[in-house]
Parts: structure tokens; C-alpha cells; sequence
């Protein structure tokens, strides 16, 4: 079962967390997939920071963040071993707080 794990987006801003998964991931790609309140689905940017200790990186650009609508939508991370095997990993709540323009 995935992990839970929510974020929070401040919608126009560029947004950059890190999250550990603890263990060895070498070998392992990484994808993301990110729907806001209404169901539209957005581009996140997703990378291992430190495969050895099971560290990644997911950054948001403003460009996308300002286009999702405010409200809570949903986000998982999945990774593939190098036989294919496809795992979720780690999903949540993704909360995007309105600008206010």
C-alpha cells in the first residue's frame, strides 16, 4: 500500500519538496501524476535526489501551478523496477491554495 503523504500549493508560486521513502531505489524511474479539484490533470516534475537512501525531489513549476484550479485534488507517485514492475509509492491530497488575482 502507497504511502500517504498531502501537499500544499500555493497556486502561481513554484512549489519543491523532497520526500524520503527510505532504502536503496537504484535502478528505479519515477512518475507522477497530478489531478486539481475539477479533474484536470497536470505536469509535475519528479526526480530522485539520492536513489541510495530512497530520496526524490517533486517540483512544480509556477507555469503549472497557476493553471491548476484552487480546492483539493489528488497526486500519486509510482515507481518501475528495472524488470517493469510498477508500484504506487506514495499518494495524497494535493491542496492548492487561490491567488488571489
Amino acid at each position: 500500500m502507497a504511502s500517504l503523504y498531502d501537499l500544499y500549493v500555493e497556486q502561481g508560486a513554484e512549489f519543491t519538496q523532497l520526500i524520503d521513502l527510505q532504502g536503496d531505489w537504484t535502478g528505479n524511474t519515477l512518475s507522477m501524476d497530478i489531478v486539481d479539484s475539477v479533474g484536470s490533470v497536470h505536469s509535475g516534475n519528479i526526480s530522485w535526489y539520492d536513489a541510495t537512501i530512497g530520496t526524490f525531489s517533486i517540483s512544480i513549476p509556477n507555469t503549472s501551478s497557476s493553471q491548476m484550479t484552487k480546492g483539493v485534488g489528488r497526486y500519486n507517485v509510482e515507481s518501475t523496477d528495472q524488470y517493469g514492475k510498477v508500484d504506487r509509492v506514495i499518494q495524497g491530497r494535493i491542496y492548492i491554495d487561490g491567488d488571489i488575482i
